[in-house]
């Protein structure tokens, strides 16, 4: 029994997602958590105010760790238990691609795509991205197997991938519907029936958004309106060099100024065109299969590198775990392909190559960690001196950061920084004389005009950033 299951094509599959499992638990250790997961725990944790939830953003995420946050509010625990989902979800999306690519090239893909840093660093987050790319994956594995299986069973993991990828980001699983549609309409005997199931699959998972987006924005083109003002203007933007300066950080590149830090640590990005390109060339047999997944990964990077004005690593994750797949063949070709005497050396030479990506993508996970624990720590201890200016529950906080910060203090949020349009300075001044324990927070400079007579106080936090924590005046 023990031996069948060695030989499984998915066993190596299995391995690698235990191997990134235990890669998350000891090389990312991030104290605490994000700004994004503080705005999506919030929804869910009832141990604190609930933030403010922005047009852009989708419900789907939160319900992950919602079984947990129900139940503890240790952050250790959470991150574990993000880990545990997202080596189980890498298994889960590529478990398909196992019946359409040697089992040895989608582990190598796996491989491939979790030795990136960004792929380590946001496994135990709770962060949409990673999941969608989970659902690009195993969506487009399951329409190949649809296509060419008349058992139900593809179908349904088909619609059920779908609804997921897009209950995760509807918006990016309309660009994935859209190729699949039209590959399905040409599908020869599957004209009808499977085009319908994706097009059920993702409006299903769509359903959350579609319903909150006619509940608070007056429909879908409401919410789409509200997110390109939060976006700051959807529309032709070549974000390819921004996406390039920040590929080893920051995580958040908004505006995108920063210059092109390390350019040797990015020669894997500048060529992985060339690698996916190869990678079709020598398929053969299996070149519709990989073509496939690098259509899809090709229009899922449409979004963010020609339709937004800024740029973060973590948004190409969906295009590198599909384009993965097309080097993981290419890379088993080259090796296997190579005659018998040679054969050592290729694997040698493939092996140093991927040692030293690997090297380098943890190098730079490294500095990314730490860099996010200093602003993480620093943030938290920007609560405690809110708490010993005697801004405790239950409280509120407007101003710069005041979401991420009020997470930490237990205070609502004004959610001035998640362009909420409801909050302007007079409802700040309202909410300050009604809601009790108030503050505004700013990054130093100037005091606003709007807190003229309110007592400030300086604050340096632990990475050397200045704050300016403003209190009501005094009232008799």
């Amino acid at each position: 029994m023990i031996t069948i299951r060695l030989r499984s094509p998915v066993a190596p599959l299995v391995m690698v997602a235990v191997a990134y499992a235990i890669a998350q638990i000891v090389f990312v250790s991030a104290a605490d958590l994000g700004w994004d997961e503080t705005v999506y725990l919030s929804q869910v944790n009832p141990h604190v105010p609930t933030e403010y939830f922005s047009a852009p953003r989708s419900r789907g995420i939160t319900l992950l760790p919602a079984p947990l946050v129900a139940l503890t509010t240790s952050v250790p625990a959470l991150h574990l238990y993000m880990t545990v989902l997202s080596a189980t979800g890498l298994v889960v999306a590529f478990w398909p691609w196992s019946a359409l690519l040697r089992g040895q090239v989608v582990a190598l893909a796996t491989l491939l795509f979790t030795s990136l840093w960004v792929v380590q660093f946001y496994g135990n987050e709770v962060m949409p991205n990673l999941y969608v790319a989970y659902g690009a994956v195993a969506a487009t594995g399951w329409y190949l197997r649809a296509v060419r299986d008349d058992g139900r069973g593809p179908l349904t993991a088909l619609g059920a991938s779908l609804a997921f990828t897009a209950l995760m980001r509807p918006t990016d699983a309309a660009f994935l519907v859209l190729v699949l549609t039209l590959s399905g309409l040409a599908a020869r005997g599957h004209r009808v029936r499977v085009p319908a199931v994706i097009v059920a699959g993702s409006v299903l998972g769509a359903a959350p958004w579609l319903a909150e987006a006619y509940a608070r924005f007056g429909g879908p083109l409401g919410r789409l309106r509200a997110a390109d003002a939060t976006e700051g203007g959807m529309g032709w933007h070549v974000a390819i060099g921004m996406e390039l300066r920040s590929l080893n950080g920051p995580t958040l590149c908004r505006p995108c100024g920063v210059p092109w830090h390390h350019p040797m640590l990015s020669v894997w990005w500048l060529a992985l065109p060339i690698l996916v390109a190869g990678g079709l060339v020598v398929a053969r047999e299996t070149r519709g299969a990989v073509a496939m997944a690098v259509a899809c990964g090709a229009v899922l990077a449409v979004p963010y590198l020609f339709l937004i004005p800024y740029a973060a690593p973590r948004f190409l994750m969906p295009t590198y775990a599909l384009w993965a797949l097309a080097v993981g063949v290419l890379v088993d070709r080259l090796v296997a392909g190579a005659r018998d005497r040679a054969r050592p050396w290729a694997l040698l030479v493939a092996g140093l190559i991927l040692a030293a990506q690997f090297g380098t993508q943890h190098l730079v996970l490294r500095h990314r960690v730490a860099d996010q624990r200093r602003s993480r720590d620093a943030i938290q201890g920007l609560a405690g001196q809110l708490h010993r200016l005697g801004v405790r529950p239950p409280c509120t906080l407007a101003g710069s950061q005041d979401p991420y910060v009020a997470y930490y203090a237990g205070c609502a949020s004004a959610a001035v920084s998640e362009d909420n349009p409801a909050t302007t300075p007079q409802t700040i001044l309202a909410a300050a004389r009604h809601r009790g324990s108030f503050a505004v927070l700013t990054r130093g400079g100037a005091r606003p005009s709007y807190l003229t007579g309110w007592r400030r106080y300086g604050y340096t936090a632990s990475n050397r950033r200045h704050w300016a924590i403003y209190l009501p005046p005094v009232t008799s």
